[in-house]
């Protein structure tokens, strides 16, 4: 569960998104310099999406690597069991 914080950025980013959104839907161009500042905007948001992207994939390998090493910490824990098994037996 997320936390008050969490929450809270996650609603702010939505926010700034949809206020984004809006403006560029009602946006009116008029001049060779409107048309730039839309190709402007397209550029930062295409920006965003492709560190979006970075992102996401960073967060999926971590999660990937968590999960390898509690399944690696697993095995050597029952390896570390069998182990003393086999050790306590042959005393």
């Amino acid at each position: 569960m997320d936390s008050e914080d969490i929450n809270n950025c996650k609603n702010n980013i939505v926010n700034e998104i949809e206020n984004i959104i809006e403006y560029v839907k009602n946006f009116e161009v008029h001049s060779v310099k409107d048309e730039k500042a839309l190709d402007e905007l397209y550029d930062i948001v295409s920006n965003m999406t492709k560190r979006v992207n970075e992102i996401e994939e960073a967060h999926r390998r971590r999660i990937e690597l968590t999960n390898e090493l509690m399944r690696t910490l697993g095995e050597l824990e029952n390896s570390h069991k069998k182990f003393a098994e086999k050790f306590s037996k042959n005393e």
